[in-house]
């Protein structure tokens, strides 16, 4: 993996919302937007998936993703943001690095998302 730099850090942690893309099992793209939280030391993202959604399967199926951020706030007569590239985690790694804890520590609607059923990835 490579390291993130410290200004991009601090974008992903200014941001709440990525959209995520997968592509199915016939070769389609896929995806969705959503909340996530942010681990600055591990550098990874951490969201939730919805059980049983189609998102969801493809994770268990293939690992690899990409997605984008924007600010919370865009405007559009300078606009930035990110991509990037990654690799869901495994439930047994999601739960030997902490990611319940960093998610609901960190997500800026803590409330809502303890009471909402899904698995974090």
């Amino acid at each position: 993996m490579n390291p993130i730099i410290e200004n991009i850090k601090e974008f992903i942690e200014e941001s709440q919302v990525a959209s995520v893309c997968f592509v199915d099992e016939f070769g389609q793209p896929y995806c969705i937007n959503c909340f996530y939280a942010f681990d600055k030391e591990k550098g990874m993202l951490v969201f939730k998936s919805s059980l049983g959604t189609n998102h969801h399967a493809m994770i268990k199926e293939k690992k690899k993703v990409a997605g984008t951020i924007l600010p919370n706030e865009v405007n559009t007569l300078k606009i930035k943001g990110l991509q990037f590239e990654a690799e869901i985690l495994s439930q047994s790694l999601v739960v030997d690095f902490q990611c319940p804890g960093t998610y609901y520590k960190n997500i800026h609607l803590h409330w809502q998302c303890q009471v909402t059923s899904g698995q974090l990835v």
